[in-house]
């Protein structure tokens, strides 16, 4: 949802000094909507739009809107009054990212759906298009502040600013409150405000903020949740243990590259081929490309920020430096995954273990992408 926020004659950073503060939200149950409490702070009156552009009334209650300034969080609660609303929305799950276990893991395939300035079309009625901001969820990251980092990893439609440079003061403002979701869990929305820590990063509220509401109660009934602290925690807990292997070459490709640039075709056909389906659709894809092409690149973000939680992923990284080209390291790598995908335990590493779970995680016309060097 795109948040209008009226605030009288003052004037507004979000969209160049017009009367009106521009914010992202989402619904998260019936019609209440999540947005980032700065965008409605001290407003007047306040409407939303949806994707189609149509305009619905609402209002704010001062009780559930946080503390902009702090120590409360930057998040509020925007509630459409508007008959014309649709009833009955569900409501819109909640995660919590677990910070509690040491390592490097990562929230992967992560969206951050706002309304940045950039995106406004030039009409009479000032409406603006969704953007789609894709990466991963770096889980130590930003521990001491209490805010999450969203490490955006593909290419988005506009360069983010260059470190030290708040979002609010760029052409992304109005992508403060933007629902942040990993698969179809709600995780925090994004505060423009706060300081960032890089080019690629933007910073979010997690929900779980709201334990710093003296009473949050209420807040926990609008968002149809019994309490913060049974949240369903990402990452999972049951993890293969090659997954970390993944996680250590992904953090090598983004320490050379940080944002994957000028791929985004090709990330497209990826995502096509992974979710067609019928008769017609192709059993397998091979991507061939010389030494440093990216290739490596290239699958890791399709597999862990482009690709959809409807898409299940099993990978194996045949590296040359690491001699991994070797059937028992494959199946060592591969079945675990396979058994995490199909709820089975890993009795045997071998080829007949490896068959009997490839049936059983792809019935049917099995798919397979792979990436091999120009020879």
């Amino acid at each position: 949802m795109e948040v209008v926020a009226g605030e009288g004659a003052a004037t507004s950073t979000d969209n160049g000094g017009g009367p009106y503060r521009y914010g992202s939200g989402c619904v998260v149950a019936g019609r209440t909507v999540l947005t980032a409490a700065h965008v409605v702070a001290g407003a007047v009156s306040v409407f939303v739009r949806d994707t189609d552009k149509r305009r619905f009334s609402a209002r704010i209650d001062p009780t559930f809107v946080g503390d902009v300034s702090g120590p409360g969080p930057d998040l509020a609660l925007v509630f459409i009054d508007d008959p014309a609303f649709p009833d009955g929305l569900p409501p819109l799950g909640l995660g919590a990212v677990d910070r509690d276990r040491p390592g490097a893991e990562v929230v992967e395939r992560c969206h951050a759906i706002g309304y940045p300035w950039f995106a406004e079309h030039p009409d009479p009625a000032s409406t603006r298009d969704t953007v789609d901001a894709v990466g991963v969820l770096p889980v130590l990251s930003g521990l001491a502040g209490g805010l999450l980092s969203l490490t955006v990893t593909i290419e988005p439609p506009q360069p983010l600013p260059e470190a030290g440079v708040k979002l609010v003061d760029s052409a992304w403002a109005g992508m403060s409150g933007a629902p942040v979701l990993a698969g179809d869990r709600l995780l925090g929305v994004v505060s423009e405000h706060a300081p960032r820590a890089g080019q690629s990063t933007i910073a979010l509220v997690p929900v779980t903020a709201l334990e710093a509401v003296p009473v949050p109660g209420p807040w926990c009934g609008h968002l149809r949740v019994d309490g913060l602290t049974d949240l369903h925690l990402l990452p999972e807990r049951i993890r293969p243990p090659y997954l970390a292997t993944v996680a250590e070459i992904g953090a090598a490709l983004h320490r050379r590259m940080p944002q994957l640039l000028g791929r985004k075709q090709e990330l497209a056909d990826i995502t096509a081929f992974a979710t067609s389906t019928g008769p017609g659709a192709a059993g397998y894809r091979w991507l061939v490309g010389g030494a440093y092409a990216g290739k490596s690149a290239l699958i890791h973000e399709a597999v862990t920020a482009e690709l959809r939680e409807t898409v299940d992923v099993i990978v194996y990284y045949l590296r040359r430096v690491a001699s991994d080209a070797d059937s028992n390291g494959f199946l060592t790598a591969v079945i675990p995954q396979l058994a995490a995908l199909v709820g089975a335990e890993v009795v045997d590493r071998d080829e007949h273990t490896y068959r009997t779970l490839w049936a059983q995680a792809v019935p049917g016309r099995s798919r397979a992408m792979l990436s091999g060097s120009r020879s």
